[in-house]
């Protein structure tokens, strides 16, 4: 079998030119990189310049591991799950446990008392299902607390059911209409994603169906467009772009909060900002810098109760095990569609060696980390089940055990490979450009392609 002609950059052409090729991949990628985008809301000591390298940097990674953010956005949408069902059990138990004269909604909705039969006001409604967008916006930081002397304390996703316990916080105190209220997603922007990833996906698979060459750029592209999707798919509840918390109203002071909810707050004092703090005006290179700083002390931030557990995300089996397959599935599907251009005509043979051993390799290392994933899951349900499991991996089947080195440093070389396949996929893509096969520059017959007698 004959090698197809190549044929360097052309730069005009009446098909289609090699910018035609760039510039319709590079917009679809960010595109589909930057409106994806959800991040937490920024607290009030945040600077301008804090925020916008914060997201710069958030697109950057995933500019560079696509897939990183989607198996992020699966992770968050189980944590959610989770998080709804906690609120919703500690919401019938607030509601059982908590007398009206003497509790948190009470003293609350005091001074509304009088206004109690007018136009049939209930102060006290039923039990509402704690939403979706609710829980998203409670994980992204968007719900606080508010005393009477300005202080905010921001409700982390850890400790908002003993907050709702408590009495202090209800699924009614904020809405999803409250939520959108504050969102500022660009419409336009969405709209451009999807037409834009629409187009090239259809033409991509046009192509496949006129047997036309498909660049390694555009197998790329089809990578990042599925990425996407998932997340976007994922996410479709998180609010984008939310600037201002929720804000609940507590009728104490900061120093006169009743015992058991200080013990809430103390654990956590550096969620403590009062609403007259002025952030620092702070340039976006030294914002990338603390940044860069804090990333190397968050640990010594947040108390982690004697280090991570395998229990430490909240999660039941059932749902870690979903979580694993759904973030194995799409490090499956990205690295996959590399694969797919296994008998691409490179411009050296060389490069089709490399290719196919980076694109290997990156497999590998996904299913390699979803297996050391799974089997402390997997060793877990046969235990509850009653199975014992053998010797050496009885420590596997304890959810409040520490993690072995195992499953601690050989994720972090796997990922360290990946990382490296990823850059030699990326150059391979770039370099290939110089020479493409010559029907790579050939159109889609849009015209031809419509049935006509």
């Amino acid at each position: 079998m004959s090698s197809p002609v190549l044929q360097g950059w052309q730069f005009n052409d009446d098909s289609r030119s090699s910018w035609d090729i760039v510039w319709t991949c590079l917009t679809t990628i960010f595109a589909c990189t930057w409106t994806v985008l959800h991040q937490p809301v920024p607290g009030r000591n945040k600077s301008d310049g804090l925020i916008i390298a914060s997201k710069l940097i958030t697109w950057l990674i995933t500019f560079l591991a696509p897939e990183g953010l989607a198996f992020i956005a699966v992770e968050e949408f189980w944590q959610v799950r989770s998080l709804a069902r906690r609120c919703n059990a500690a919401q019938a138990t607030s509601d059982r446990n908590t007398g009206e004269p003497g509790s948190w909604l009470y003293n609350r909705t005091k001074p509304l008392v009088n206004a109690q039969d007018v136009n049939d006001l209930d102060l006290y409604p039923v039990h509402a299902e704690w939403t979706a967008a609710q829980c998203f916006c409670i994980q992204m930081g968007g719900l606080t607390l508010e005393t009477e002397d300005e202080w905010i304390f921001y409700v982390g996703r850890g400790q908002v059911h003993r907050f709702i316990e408590a009495g202090l916080v209800r699924s009614s105190d904020f809405t999803d209409r409250d939520i959108q209220d504050r969102v500022k997603a660009d419409g336009f922007a969405k709209a451009f994603t999807v037409f834009q990833s629409t187009w090239v996906t259809v033409n991509i698979v046009a192509r496949a169906g006129y047997s036309l060459p498909i660049t390694p750029f555009e197998f790329s592209t089809i990578a990042y467009v599925a990425c996407a999707i998932i997340a976007y798919a994922l996410w479709w509840n998180k609010p984008q772009d939310m600037t201002v918390p929720i804000t609940i109203p507590v009728r104490y002071t900061r120093d006169r909060l009743p015992q058991d909810i200080r013990t809430l707050t103390d654990v956590y004092p550096k969620r403590w900002v009062h609403r007259r703090v002025i952030p620092s005006r702070q340039s976006v290179g030294k914002a990338m810098v603390h940044i860069g700083k804090l990333m190397q002390t968050v640990a010594a931030d947040e108390p982690s109760g004697g280090g991570l557990t395998r229990a430490s995300r909240g999660l039941t089996v059932t749902e870690e095990w979903m979580l694993n397959s759904f973030a194995g599935l799409s490090g499956f599907i990205f690295c996959g569609i590399h694969v797919a251009a296994w008998n691409y005509a490179f411009p050296t043979n060389a490069e089709k060696i490399a290719w196919r051993v980076f694109a290997l390799t990156s497999l590998a290392m996904v299913v390699l980390v979803y297996v050391i994933a799974q089997v402390p899951l997997t060793t877990r349900w046969l235990a509850n089940r009653g199975v014992s499991p053998p010797i050496c991996m009885k420590g596997l089947a304890d959810p409040n055990g520490k993690f072995t080195w195992t499953e601690i440093y050989v994720p972090i070389w796997c990922i360290l490979i990946y990382a490296f396949a990823r850059f030699g996929l990326v150059a391979l893509t770039l370099s290939s450009l110089r020479a493409l096969p010559r029907d790579a520059y050939i159109a889609v017959d849009w015209l031809a392609s419509i049935p006509h007698i």
